[in-house]
Formats: structure tokens, sequence, C-alpha cells
């Protein structure tokens, strides 16, 4: 065993000066003044939607989102780039809400002839919204200075966009109505129930911040890696979702320049 320590402290000694070039010539080779194009598919939902009464209760379903950018790697620590997204939204209405209205008839001399109508409607709100979004952002690499080669990357990062949204919704009114005559030598009740629906289209625009953590590893000119997202809108519009989240697994190849490659 005595014999065995100068042998390892000796291979050490060569091993990690080489470990260490390696890692320095992969982060120069493909995570400095590189260009990267990346795709994300994964799902997608939102968080509460402004301007709609809270006893409707609307909640989010899950749907597929993608993603697809460009990255300019300046550093293997720091990057920037644009970001093209789209996401599918369906805003349910778990908790149906009641309305109910009454209106009464005139009372002629001594006889009330007039005629009462009380009306109950539960109405049911949906909403299927197309949103498209764009940012430009930055990420910095919490891995990069405790990465033995440069392969594994957390990024967190952020920026500023827009988000373009096309909401249609569809109320749904299931109608109980009620109407009754009563005069001095009568009294008579008629119900009727029917539902009726009714569609509106809406547009808007709005800024947004996102926010994104990814965890990815290169393979050469690819990497691939897991990404979860977070965006935050400023505008205080109807209908707009306060925040928009996903999550997913994409791919991205990375453009090498002359004498950079592997």
């Amino acid at each position: 065993m005595k014999l065995n320590k100068p042998i390892l402290v000796a291979a050490l000694a060569v091993l990690l000066p080489v470990v260490s070039l390696q890692a320095q010539s992969y982060n120069r080779t493909v995570r400095t003044d590189t260009w990267s194009v990346y795709v994300y598919g994964g799902l997608s939902g939102f968080y509460d939607l402004r301007d709609v009464p809270v006893e409707a209760d609307i909640r989010s379903t899950i749907h597929p989102d993608l993603a697809l950018g460009m990255k300019y790697n300046i550093r293997p620590w720091v990057r920037t780039g644009f970001n093209l997204g789209y996401s599918y939204l369906n805003a349910v209405n778990n908790a149906a809400r009641s309305m109910k209205t009454e209106e009464s008839g005139v009372t002629l001399g001594a006889y009330n002839d007039g005629v009462r109508t009380v009306t109950t409607s539960v109405v049911i709100d949906n909403h299927y919204q197309h949103l498209v979004f764009g940012d430009l952002n930055a990420d910095l690499n919490l891995l990069c200075p405790f990465n033995a080669d440069g392969r594994w990357n957390v990024w967190i990062g952020t920026g500023a966009g827009f988000m373009a949204d096309w909401d249609r919704s569809v109320v749904v009114y299931v109608v109980n109505e009620r109407i009754e005559s009563r005069g001095y030598d009568h009294h008579n009740v008629y119900t009727h129930d029917y539902v009726t629906t009714s569609g509106i289209d809406n547009s808007f625009g709005a800024l947004y911040i996102p926010v994104r953590l990814s965890v990815e590893f290169d393979i050469n000119r690819w990497t691939v890696g897991l990404r979860g997202e977070y965006k935050w809108t400023s505008f205080e519009r109807a209908l707009l979702p306060v925040g928009v989240w996903s999550i997913g697994a994409g791919i991205a190849y990375n453009i090498l320049g002359k004498g950079k490659g592997r």
C-alpha cells in the first residue's frame, strides 16, 4: 500500500490537468460565442382569470404547449436569446352561478289581473383561449463554477415579452321560468324550462415577464433538457390570465463555427 500512494499522487497530478483542459476546450468549443436553436414541447395551464366572478370558480385544464427559439452563448455562464411559444388554454366553470329576476304586473281597480314572472338562470361560463408568446431573455448558468466537464448545465433566466390572446367565450344559460297570473276568480301558474347559449370572441395583447429554469445535458452538437416556466402578465385586462405555467422537454442543436467542430 505504501508503494501505491506515490503512484496515485502521480496519476492524479497527470489526470487533473487533462480533465481541466478538456473542460476548458469543451466550454470554449460549444459554450463560447456560439448559437443554438431549440424546440420544446410539453403541457401548460393558467393561474386565475381577471375580472371573472369568484363564484364562477374558474379552473384551468391542462393542454399542450410548444416553444421554439434561438440562444447566443456569450460565455459558458451566460447567454441571451429569443423565445416564441404557443399555448391553448381551456377555462372551465366548475361552480355555476345563479341569476334571478322578477317582474310584476299591475292592479286594475279591485282586481289584480297582473302577471308575475320569476326567472331563475344557472350560468355556465367556459373560455377557450389561443395564446402566442414572444420574448427576449437572458440566462445564467448556475452550475458553471462547479461543473467538471461543462456538459451538465442548470440555467435560470428571465426577460420581457408580449402575448397575443384570442378568447372564445361560450356561456350556457339553463333557465327556469315561472309565470303566475292571479285574479279575482283565477290563479294560473305556468312553468317553462329551456337552455340558451351565446358566444363572444375577444382578442387582446399584453406584456409578460417569463421566469424559466432549465436542466440541460450536452451531447456534442446536440443538447437535451427539461424546462419549467411561468409567465406573469402585468396588465389588468378582463379574461387575461394572471399567469401561464408550462413544463416540457426539448432538444437543441448547437451551431459551431469553423475550427470548433468536435
